[in-house]
C-alpha cells in the first residue's frame, strides 16, 4: 500500500506546509501548549536558524515542516 508521501513522490507533486500557530501544532501533537513550548526550547538554536524565537506565535512554513518532521506530527 502506498502512503500519501510515496504517492506524491511518484506523481512528482510536492506537499507544501502552511504557516501554523504553536498552539495548533501542540494540539496536533496531542500535548498541552506548555509541554510543546518545552519541547521547542530544547531546539532553540535550530529554530533560530529558521527565523523562530521563543515569542514567535505564528510559525513560518519551513519551521512548521521542520517541527513536524522532528516530532512526528501529521498535519
Amino acid at each position: 500500500m502506498l502512503t500519501f508521501l510515496h504517492l506524491c513522490k511518484k506523481l512528482r507533486t510536492f506537499v507544501y506546509m502552511k504557516s501554523a500557530y504553536k498552539y495548533e501544532l501542540a494540539d496536533a501533537a496531542g500535548v498541552s501548549p506548555s509541554t510543546f513550548y518545552r519541547w521547542l526550547s530544547k531546539n532553540r538554536n535550530a529554530l533560530a536558524r529558521l527565523g523562530v524565537n521563543p515569542k514567535t506565535k505564528l510559525l513560518p512554513p519551513k519551521a512548521v515542516e521542520w517541527i513536524c518532521n522532528q516530532y512526528g506530527i501529521d498535519l
